[in-house]
């Protein structure tokens, strides 16, 4: 039986704790070397409430960071300027930020399973096939695809890797991405 959430804390309140621990653990570090008592302990709860509330590890995971995909709120726009939105929503992520983003713990994550797992699934789930559907015409399938792939390379690249490349010149990078995704868009 697990142990009863802290006094004054709420059932809610004690998951949400978890939840945002989560996401700063895997941001920051990833979903192999993270671990649980981590997360508790970032939380200010006892380890056996992660699985109270969530089950496992894998779950957690699941739920603080790839969950966080959806094309969605980029397709009400304008069809002609998609690329630019996406490009901007990519390099406009800072360090500051980074503490609780889902595609920085996803691409620090992608060395094993289940993250790699979970990361495939939700990236088709909740962004390529939406995407692709919206596309419509020949090849959307794909070309939704090599849309993620140009988004994750750049995330990659800019934040994991941190190439000077992708920071000597903001306007240029971001102009450049933007290109080449409204021609995977508009293709």
């Amino acid at each position: 039986m697990s142990p009863p959430p802290p006094a004054g804390h709420t059932a809610a309140l004690t998951r949400a704790a978890l939840l945002k621990a989560a996401k700063r653990q895997f941001a920051a570090n990833g979903y192999a070397p993270t671990g649980l008592r981590d997360i508790a302990a970032a939380a200010g709860v006892n380890v056996a409430l992660v699985n109270r509330y969530f089950g496992s590890k894998d779950e957690l995971f699941r739920q603080a960071v790839s969950e966080q995909f959806s094309v969605a709120a980029f397709l009400g726009g304008e069809r002609a300027d998609l690329g630019f939105r996406l490009a901007a929503t990519v390099l406009s992520k800072t360090e500051e930020s980074s503490d609780l983003d889902p595609l920085l713990a996803l691409l620090r994550s992608v060395t094993g399973e289940p993250a790699t797992s979970l990361l495939r699934t939700s990236l088709d789930q909740q962004f390529v096939a939406p995407l692709a559907e919206w596309l419509g015409g020949p090849q959307a399938q794909t070309r939704a695809g090599l849309v993620v792939a140009h988004l994750m390379g750049l995330a990659m690249t800019r934040f994991v890797i941190q190439s000077p490349a992708l920071t000597h010149d903001p306007e240029l990078v971001l102009t450049l991405s933007a290109r080449h995704l409204q021609a995977l868009i508009d293709d």
